[in-house]
């Protein structure tokens, strides 16, 4: 009985130091794949890292463009810019879904750092979204630029010698007249260029307002025209026809001049308001999710 006693004794010491060496096992292997969880968390929360620094490249050339005021040289720097921004978010959606991955694998002081960096990621990826619209505004008003400053020079130089025109007529000379039809014919050649370069300004860039200055220069074109008219007129002798063409160009001089009332300050003006005015949606937009990424990296210096 006590034999059997012992033996029963020593079973259940047996099974004791059993349970306890699983116990300790256990608790190893639950430590170890902690501590696994923990590694992967940390690799791919540095990857991810990673990722967001290498797209932050592109963020900071397309935020350097779309903050700078349009001129002709911004062109260049906003397609450079536009051209990276696939990459760079495409980068960042990877980031963002490595930090998913990361975040249950994490402990729990990984977690604020990881939301953060999630939030500075999927900020830059709204950043990007808005990009493009804007940069694309910015190549067509960059290019239009030049072409509108070109053709309102054009109008410029083509009143100084309208006004020649009309001095070297009002001298009722042949020579005179013949000096007015000579000033004439360059001023159409001026006005001619000039609405080349419009119509090509427009095609560049058809949110601003060319139509205005289109319909400008169509009214000194015909007014031109009277005015050769009128040379021809005189040099033939035939005075009646010439002082008939001068009547008619008084009045559509007075249409002209309402004309020219209705433009904008300049051409520049012009183009910046109606790229505001088309760019403001996705500016807004932009400026938003920037102002997210700021935040959440001022709070990441924080950690």
């Amino acid at each position: 009985m006590r034999g059997g006693g012992r033996s029963r004794s020593r079973g259940a010491w047996s099974i004791a130091i059993v349970l306890a060496i699983v116990v300790i096992v256990g608790a190893g292997w639950w430590g170890y794949r902690t501590v696994a969880s923990r590694i992967q968390a940390i690799e791919r929360t540095d990857a991810a890292t990673a990722l967001i620094e290498s797209a932050d490249a592109v963020v900071v050339q397309a935020d350097s463009v779309i903050r700078e005021k349009v001129t002709p040289e911004l062109a260049d720097a906003a397609l450079g810019a536009s051209k990276r921004i696939p990459a760079a978010t495409s980068d960042l959606r990877k980031a963002v879904r490595l930090l998913d991955e990361a975040r249950p694998l994490g402990a729990a002081g990984d977690q604020h750092r990881i939301d953060l960096l999630a939030r500075a990621a999927e900020a830059r990826i709204r950043m990007l979204e808005q990009a493009p619209k804007v940069l694309d505004l910015n190549v067509s008003a960059s290019e239009a630029l030049p072409m509108a400053r070109e053709a309102w020079k054009n109008v410029l130089a083509a009143d100084k010698l309208s006004d020649k025109a009309v001095v070297s007529y009002n001298k009722l000379t042949k020579v005179g007249v013949k000096a007015s039809n000579s000033y004439n014919k360059q001023a159409a050649s001026a006005l001619a260029s000039a609405r080349q370069k419009f119509e090509a300004a427009d095609r560049s860039f058809s949110e601003a307002p060319f139509e205005q200055y289109l319909a400008y220069v169509d009214a000194r074109i015909r007014l031109n025209d009277l005015s050769q008219k009128s040379d021809a007129a005189w040099l033939k002798g035939d005075v009646k026809t010439a002082n008939a063409v001068i009547k008619t160009y008084n009045i559509e001089d007075k249409k002209a001049v309402a004309l020219a009332k209705l433009l904008p300050a300049s051409p520049d003006q012009a183009i910046a308001d109606a790229y505001e005015l088309a760019a403001k949606a996705a500016t807004d937009a932009y400026y938003k999710a920037r102002e997210a990424a700021t935040k959440a990296d001022a709070s990441l210096r924080k950690q």
